[in-house]
C-alpha cells in the first residue's frame, strides 16, 4: 500500500513538472529567452498562463520588451490573442502603441481583433 501512494505520488510530481514551472517560464520571459519559453510550449506548458498581476504571458512579453518571446507566443496555436489583461488592453494594442509593428501585423494574421481596440489605437486598422 504504502509503495502504490510513494509511486502515485511520484508520477503525479512528475506529471506536473514535466513541462515546466511557472517560475521558470515568467523567469525566461522576463529575459526574452526564446529557447526556454519554445522548450516549455512543446511540454505543453500553457502559453495563456497568467503571472500574478493576472497578465497573460503574452502581455507580460509585450511590457517588458521581450519581443521575440511575444512572437513565439503569438505563433503558438493555443494563445488566445484577443485576451484583455486588467486594464482592458489586448496584446494587438500594446504592440501598437509599443510601435512593434511586426508584432501586430502577426497579431492581425492570428486573428486578433482589430475591433477590440477601442478606438484606442488607430494605427491598428491600417496595418492589415
Amino acid at each position: 500500500m504504502i509503495k502504490r501512494i510513494v509511486f502515485i505520488i511520484f508520477i503525479s510530481f512528475n506529471c506536473l513538472s514535466f513541462a515546466g514551472s511557472y517560475e521558470d517560464f515568467f523567469i525566461a520571459l522576463q529575459n526574452d529567452q526564446v529557447k526556454v519559453i519554445s522548450s516549455l510550449l512543446s511540454r505543453g506548458f500553457d502559453p495563456n498562463t497568467v503571472n500574478l498581476k493576472a497578465e497573460s504571458a503574452l502581455h507580460n512579453a509585450l511590457n517588458v520588451g521581450a519581443l521575440a518571446s511575444a512572437e513565439v507566443l503569438v505563433r503558438h496555436p493555443k494563445t488566445q490573442v484577443n485576451v484583455r489583461n486588467a486594464h482592458g488592453e489586448t496584446a494587438l494594442m500594446l504592440a501598437c502603441l509599443k510601435g512593434h509593428v511586426p508584432l501586430v501585423k502577426l497579431l492581425i494574421s492570428r486573428n486578433a481583433d482589430k475591433s477590440e481596440s477601442d478606438g484606442f489605437c488607430t494605427k491598428c486598422a491600417s496595418l492589415t
